[in-house]
C-alpha cells in the first residue's frame, strides 16, 4: 500500500526515472573533459527542484505501476508527462507553482523560478491548459504528504475517461448502426424506384415498337398493293415495257415486302422477346 511520502533518494527510481538520471551521469562524465561547457550539456536534474521534482514523479510512477497503469515521459526534461490508463491517456503538469501551465515543448528547466513549491496538474487533454485538478505545496502541508490522494485521483481521471470513451464509442456505434439502416433503407427505395421506372420504360419499348412494326407491316401491304395496281394496268394497256423487265421489278418490289413485313418474318415477336432480354 502507498504511504503519503515519496522516497528520499532515488536508488530505486522508476526505470523511466532512471533513464534521466543515466542521462544525466553522462553529462557530467562529458563536462568532466571539457573546456568550455553550454548551459545546454550540463546535467539537467542538479539542483534541489528538479531532484524534488523528479522524487515526487518517482513515487507516482512507482505507485501507478504497481496498479497496472503505465507511466511516459517525453523530453529530456521530463516535461512531458502522461499516464496509460486502459486505453486512455491522462496528461500531466509537475511543475513550479509560479509557472503557467503551458504545452511540454515550451517548458524547460531553466525558466527562472520565485519559489521551490511544486504544482502537480490533471490536464484535461494534450495540449489542453485546463487543469481538472490541481494540488500544490501549501504551508505546513507539502505535496509528498498528498501524493496517496493524488494517485487515487489520477486512476479515477483514467477510469472516467475510459468509460467516457466507451459510451462515446457506444453511442457511436448506436448512430452509426442507424446510418447503416437509413443508407439501406434508402438504397432499397431508389433500387425500387429505379426498376419502377425500367419497367414503364420497357413498356414504352414495346408500344413503340409494336407502333414501328404496325407501320411496317401496312408499308409491307402497301407495295404489295401497289405492285397489283401496277400488274393490273400494265395487263390492260399497252405499255410497251417487256415482260421480263416487269416480272423483274415485281419479284424485286415483292420481296421488299416481304423483308420488311414483320409478320411474314415473324420479327414482330422476336423484337419483343429481344426487348425483355434487355431489360
Amino acid at each position: 500500500m502507498m504511504t503519503d511520502n515519496a522516497p528520499r533518494d532515488l536508488t530505486k527510481a522508476h526505470h523511466l526515472i532512471r533513464k534521466l538520471l543515466t542521462a544525466d551521469d553522462e553529462r557530467r562524465k562529458n563536462i568532466a573533459t571539457q573546456r568550455y561547457v553550454f548551459s545546454s550539456d550540463k546535467p539537467i536534474f542538479d539542483n534541489k527542484f528538479e531532484l524534488r521534482r523528479l522524487r515526487l514523479l518517482n513515487a507516482i510512477f512507482m505507485a501507478l505501476s504497481k496498479c497496472g497503469m503505465k507511466p511516459q515521459l517525453r523530453g529530456k526534461e521530463a516535461r512531458g508527462i502522461s499516464i496509460e490508463i486502459g486505453d486512455q491517456l491522462v496528461p500531466l503538469f509537475v511543475d513550479s507553482t509560479d509557472r503557467k501551465v503551458e504545452p511540454a515543448h515550451m517548458q524547460h528547466n531553466w525558466f527562472e523560478r520565485q519559489t521551490e513549491n511544486i504544482k502537480i496538474c490533471i490536464l484535461s487533454s494534450f495540449g489542453s491548459l485546463d487543469c481538472l485538478l490541481t494540488w500544490q505545496d501549501e504551508p505546513g502541508q507539502k505535496l509528498e504528504k498528498r501524493l496517496k490522494e493524488i494517485v487515487t485521483q489520477i486512476i479515477v481521471s483514467g477510469e472516467t475517461r475510459y468509460r467516457n470513451g466507451r459510451q462515446r464509442n457506444f453511442e457511436w456505434l448506436v448512430r452509426r448502426k442507424a446510418e447503416i439502416i437509413d443508407e439501406r433503407k434508402r438504397r432499397k427505395e431508389e433500387e425500387e424506384r429505379l426498376e419502377r421506372k425500367r419497367q414503364i420504360q420497357l413498356e414504352k419499348d414495346k408500344v413503340q415498337r409494336l407502333l414501328d412494326d404496325a407501320d411496317k407491316l401496312l408499308q409491307a401491304d402497301k407495295i404489295r398493293q401497289y405492285v397489283e395496281i401496277v400488274k393490273t394496268r400494265i395487263s390492260n394497256g399497252n405499255s410497251g415495257i417487256p415482260v421480263e423487265k416487269l416480272i423483274t421489278w415485281v419479284n424485286w418490289a415483292i420481296a421488299q415486302a416481304d423483308r420488311i413485313d414483320p409478320v411474314l418474318s415473324g420479327q414482330f415477336f422476336e423484337n419483343m422477346e429481344e426487348l425483355d432480354s434487355n431489360h
